[in-house]
């Protein structure tokens, strides 16, 4: 039996479909394990979603998709990642509010979604330089011994850099939700 976390994973993962529209799945049918669930008729009264949207969703309501997703959560939680979706207790609150606040958010470390901290986001370009990942790297470092949270894109490059010298430096990272092929990193 498939945890209800198991499913967000799913929602999380789906591509071509917005957070805001995530979002509304959720809200509309109370869980990803609904959205995952929802027949054709459901599927074709979601409004804000085009057509094209509404094929994707369906393409991907598959178990033998939803079973690779399972997979890659568990890996995922194994190295002690931690996932966190709109609506769940532990949103960070202070995103809530934001114009286009993410669907869903991964993070490592207790207490990771809090944002009790000065947070500090470390983004940047994906082919970035030798200086500018070092630079990201020591800038991750020192911002977490300075006691800060990092926040980032989980990107390869600068992103990747300052997430981990945040590590480095003692501090946990909240992560956004891009993935790509039910892995969590781009």
């Amino acid at each position: 039996m498939k945890t209800e976390k198991e499913y967000e994973y799913w929602l999380a993962s789906l591509h071509g479909i917005s957070s805001a529209q995530k979002r509304l799945l959720k809200e509309i049918f109370h869980s990803a394990r609904a959205v995952f669930n929802i027949e054709e008729t459901a599927r074709t009264s979601c409004w804000f979603l085009t057509e094209t949207e509404k094929e994707t969703l369906k393409a991907q309501q598959k178990e033998t998709i939803l079973d690779d997703k399972c997979r890659a959560w568990e890996r995922a939680r194994k190295q002690g990642i931690c996932l966190t979706c709109w609506g769940d207790l532990d949103y960070p609150e202070k995103l809530i509010g934001i114009a286009k606040p993410p669907y869903a958010f991964f993070g490592t470390g207790t207490d990771c979604f809090s944002f009790s901290k000065v947070t500090a986001a470390i983004v940047g370009a994906r082919d970035a330089t030798a200086y500018g990942r070092q630079m990201a790297y020591e800038f991750g470092r020192e911002l977490a011994k300075a006691g800060m949270e990092i926040v980032s894109g989980m990107a390869r490059g600068i992103d990747a850099k300052g997430s981990g010298g945040c590590f480095c430096g003692g501090r946990q990272t909240l992560c956004g939700p891009w993935m790509r092929s039910g892995s969590l990193l781009p």
